[in-house]
């Protein structure tokens, strides 16, 4: 059984059973086919950019020496 198809017995079984759930019911499809295009991404193909952390990291490098006595 494929994602899509679970997607369609869960669109059809919250509909069935509570009439509020419809609207959850209508992101099941949607859901389902983003998580497979999230497996299919290969790891060359992900990246991150955290330019606060490069910052952070590089000013962290010219902080003043602290001595701490106990």
């Amino acid at each position: 059984m494929t994602d899509s198809d679970l997607a369609l017995r869960l669109t059809q079984r919250l509909t069935e059973t509570l009439p509020a759930s419809a609207a959850l019911a209508r992101l099941a499809a949607p859901i389902a086919d983003a998580a497979e295009q999230a497996r299919l991404v290969t790891d060359a193909e992900i990246g991150a950019s955290t330019p606060a952390l490069a910052i952070a990291s590089s000013l962290h490098e010219t902080q003043y020496t602290r001595l701490y006595r106990s």
